[in-house]
């Protein structure tokens, strides 16, 4: 049998969700959806790459939702940061502060 390890970008899944309207899925179990998902029990790990929320209610639910899929051993969370960054526009060359993100490989828990 293949083992498998899925690896999501938290952001773009999120936002993904969002934009198709399946807000159930925000609290999706991420090791056991990716069995159902590609018709395959043999997963052998999980890894979810995600920025915290910067906003108190979202983070509190951000870590509810952490703490959930930490109790699967097979889930790893890697956490990163936002970093400044500079955004020239191309037609009136403005310069624009925005974020960029960042996310370390070391896991922040297991």
């Amino acid at each position: 049998m293949e083992k498998v390890i899925f690896y999501f970008d938290g952001f773009n899944f999120y936002i993904g969700l969002k934009q198709a309207g399946w807000k159930k899925y925000y609290w999706l179990d991420m090791v056991n959806f990716v069995p159902n998902f590609l018709n395959q029990s043999g997963i052998s790990g999980g890894e979810l790459f995600l920025c915290q929320a910067y906003k108190k209610g979202k983070q509190e639910r951000q870590d509810l939702f952490f703490s959930a899929n930490k109790l699967n051993p097979k889930f790893n969370l890697y956490l990163g940061k936002y970093l400044p960054k500079k955004i020239t526009c191309s037609s009136c060359w403005a310069i624009n502060n925005t974020f960029e993100r960042k996310t370390n490989r070391r896991p922040h828990c297991s």
